[in-house]
């Protein structure tokens, strides 16, 4: 079939719920035709409840109007010989990389293998992907290569160009977006419980604890607080087991209602996001987090560890709390205050949506997205065939 269009290839391990995000911006143009090509095997996880594994068909989105054609894995060969038939079987004009430290060395590789002729290249950081593993031996050298041999860059936010400046990138920032696109802001305001913010019942924490999450010290800080959260329920979603085996122990210990949450359709997290009168997620190191957008999104007031990147989100506060990762006290000191003031709360439910509708919403990001692409096409003499 002859293509007619300019082609764009993205390049990722998996295909996480971010990433799909970002890459279905496309549905709001008709000048692209996009592949993907995507390392991992097996069965991940679908949020939209279809369950099916992306890179093992040909048309992924299904549902959609338009066609994204996938690469094909081929076990008995190596993933960077694989990525360079692809590149040159489709000619992409852009390649399009997630995560630095990530898919992002394997397409150095095979811009190493191809050499003449490679296709302009465009880098995004996501989460922690800099802040963090920029620190760490090993990673930090695989960041420097990248970063010093991609053209383009996409940042989560002003931090993270700073930081790929620190590490070897010398190319053009296209511009600071959310790695996993904007947000439905019309959908998501209708989803609010009704009722003002003040009235919900309902604390909702990010039960990570790993390297980067700090769950437990938010348990912690919930127990100082546990008198003033008696009438309150305490969910907690994608707890980790330490998490899990903790709260049971602090719910005998204090009587609070506190549950672990099921993994549920994204839809269904967002409905419960909505039912949330305060939103609480601990790391040491992240990008702009999905989970915090959402939670402002959908009317929750923020309590988020200030390792992310929240400086342009809101103001101290009056839109939310940036605490410390690991300082229990000054967390709970932040939990009480969003707990007994029920004005401060309600105004930054409306503050904060103000703020997302200016700076977050979907068309707006989608279209400043798909006008970036657009420059580095036009910089290039790229027309459709």
């Amino acid at each position: 079939m002859m293509l007619t269009k300019k082609r764009i290839l993205f390049v990722s391990h998996g295909l996480s719920l971010h990433i799909r995000r970002w890459i279905d911006q496309f549905s709001f143009q008709n000048k692209w035709e996009v592949f993907i090509f995507s390392t991992q095997h097996g069965i991940g996880y679908d949020f939209d409840g279809d369950n099916e594994y992306w890179a093992k068909t040909h048309h992924a989105f299904k549902g959609r109007k338009w066609q994204i054609e996938c690469g094909r894995l081929n076990l008995r060969k190596s993933e960077k010989d694989q990525l360079c038939a692809y590149i040159l079987s489709i000619q992409p004009h852009i390649i399009h990389s997630f995560v630095v430290q990530g898919a992002s060395h394997l397409v150095l590789e095979a811009k190493n293998k191809i050499k003449a002729n490679f296709p302009p290249w465009i880098t995004t950081s996501m989460g922690s992907d800099l802040s963090y593993y920029g620190r760490k031996p090993g990673h930090s050298q695989i960041i420097k290569m990248v970063l010093s041999n991609c053209e383009y860059h996409f940042a989560e936010c002003h931090r993270d160009i700073k930081l790929a400046a620190n590490l070897g990138f010398k190319g053009k920032v296209l511009d600071i977006l959310p790695g996993a696109g904007g947000l439905n802001l019309n959908h998501c305001r209708g989803m609010w419980t009704k009722g003002t913010v003040s009235e919900r019942k309902y604390i909702l924490l990010k039960g990570y604890q790993n390297d980067l999450g700090r769950a437990l010290v938010a348990l912690k800080a919930i127990e100082s607080c546990s008198k003033l959260l008696k009438n309150f329920k305490i969910g907690i979603f994608g707890a980790s087991p330490q998490v899990v085996k903790e709260a049971r122990a602090l719910a005998l210990r204090t009587k609070l209602k506190i549950e672990i949450l099921p993994w549920i359709s994204h839809e269904k997290h967002l409905t419960r996001l909505g039912t949330a009168r305060i939103y609480l997620g601990l790391s040491i190191a992240d990008g702009i987090c999905m989970s915090l957008l959402e939670a402002m999104a959908m009317g929750a007031f923020p309590i988020q560890s200030n390792s992310a990147c929240t400086l342009r989100l809101f103001t101290q506060g009056e839109g939310g709390f940036r605490v410390k990762a690991e300082d229990a006290q000054d967390v709970a000191n932040k939990l009480s205050q969003a707990l007994l003031n029920d004005n401060l709360v309600c105004r930054a439910s409306i503050l904060n949506f103000q703020m997302l509708k200016k700076n977050m919403d979907q068309t707006r990001v989608a279209t400043r997205a798909l006008n970036a692409y657009e420059k580095v096409s036009q910089s290039h003499g790229f027309e459709p065939n």
